[in-house]
């Protein structure tokens, strides 16, 4: 039985469309629809990327301020006894100390997202929109290389970095590279539960096995990064 091929259907209006992406690729622009997130869903998303988030002080100190205003309540309604003073001056200093530490947490994960935002920094080549691409719930990235190289054999050495990576071969020196995205839904903050977020082990990885040696190799011009959000 001879089975016949279905012609492809073209269409002019898709084809344009589809070329003014990839020339937007090519020229390094990224979609980047993070300025419609709020600043502290924004910040949340931050936290959880670099792995802060849960850094909120100590809990046990909380709890122990709770105690004793709990104690120092029930002593003024029964009558107060000879070490009432103490408690009262406990509890203000254990109020006092935890908002210190809920105030060095908050430091803390500042700092943290800070040093992760200088890793595009450090890298050998320009690299753009690396804080939008961490918040985005589809994040992407498009490669430029200085020199054409095998579409193909560069495709195949992601994929073999983690086959979770996507590629789209734009031209012989542009790919796009989508890394998906992590899941946060253990967080008990509803803010948190199921936020979306860059993920950067693998975005290191990758980095760390073949684009940095891609650039040594072959140069890599720059690396424009952002993603878009769901509405």
């Amino acid at each position: 039985m001879t089975y016949r091929q279905s012609a492809i259907a073209r269409s002019s209006s898709i084809e344009q469309l589809a070329e003014q992406t990839r020339a937007a690729q090519r020229a390094g622009v990224v979609p980047s629809e993070v300025q419609s997130l709020p600043a502290a869903e924004v910040r949340t998303r931050l936290e959880l990327a670099v792995g802060s988030y849960e850094d909120r002080g100590s809990f046990w100190l909380w709890i122990l301020c709770c105690l004793l205003w709990m104690v120092v309540l029930s002593a003024s309604r029964s009558g107060a006894g000879g070490l009432f003073p103490i408690v009262v001056l406990l509890a203000i200093a254990s109020t006092f100390a935890g908002f210190r530490s809920t105030a060095a947490a908050a430091r803390r994960r500042r700092a943290a997202v800070e040093r992760a935002l200088s890793w595009a920094d450090s890298q050998p080549f320009e690299i753009s929109g690396y804080r939008d691409w961490l918040v985005s719930d589809i994040p992407m990235m498009a490669l430029r290389l200085r020199t054409p190289i095998d579409p193909k054999l560069l495709r195949d050495a992601i994929a073999a970095i983690d086959p979770s990576i996507t590629t789209s071969i734009i031209d012989d020196k542009t790919v796009s590279i989508s890394i998906p995205a992590r899941t946060m839904t253990d967080v008990e903050d509803r803010k948190a539960h199921n936020a979306r977020f860059g993920n950067i082990e693998v975005l290191a990885r990758m980095f760390e096995r073949c684009i940095v040696p891609l650039h040594s190799e072959v140069g890599v011009e720059r690396v424009a990064m952002g993603g878009t959000v769901r509405r």
